[in-house]
């Protein structure tokens, strides 16, 4: 089964919120987990700012039947 949805990379640990691509919203021939960071980031965290942190986000690109992943630089240096 394919996952999307956002994430962030926070102390060495992932933490994410994924739905399959039947429950995604559909945003210029992409799916996309209606799911935001700042709410994500609640979920997990009670103080701070989510924009402080390394974050990403897995969409499915329909066009051409694949995942782009979208991530912040300095996740992928480590």
């Amino acid at each position: 089964m394919i996952f999307i949805g956002p994430f962030f990379f926070i102390a060495n640990k992932l933490y994410t919120n994924k739905c399959s691509l039947d429950k995604a919203d559909n945003q210029a021939d992409k799916l996309d987990n209606p799911y935001g960071h700042e709410r994500l980031y609640d979920d997990y965290f009670s103080d701070g700012d989510y924009i402080d942190y390394p974050r990403g986000r897995v969409v499915w690109d329909c066009s051409n039947n694949r995942a782009i992943i979208y991530i912040d630089p300095c996740i992928n240096k480590k």
